[in-house]
């Protein structure tokens, strides 16, 4: 399996005050990676999500991986991690 291409449910936490991101997808590093430059531009005045790594610098932010699971499979374990929000 390439280490790169890791497919599953993640969280992406602000190390400062504990507030949290649930998402799943087929290549969670490069999604990562996204939601830390990319969409932080793009979305920072509409989620609060992008408002914090804006306001704290992506430094503060670190990945955690929740679940490994096949692509069939990654709404469902998502929702559940979403669940116990």
């Amino acid at each position: 399996m390439d280490r790169n291409k890791i497919c599953g449910v993640y969280k992406i936490t602000n190390i400062i005050n504990g507030n949290f991101y649930i998402g799943a997808s087929v290549y969670i590093r490069g999604m990562y990676s996204i939601h830390l430059n990319r969409h932080v531009r793009k979305f920072k005045d509409s989620h609060n999500f992008y408002k914090e790594i804006y306001e704290y610098g992506k430094e503060n932010f670190e990945l955690e991986i929740l679940k490994l699971c096949d692509r069939s499979e990654l709404l469902i374990n998502e929702q559940d991690y979403r669940d116990w929000e």
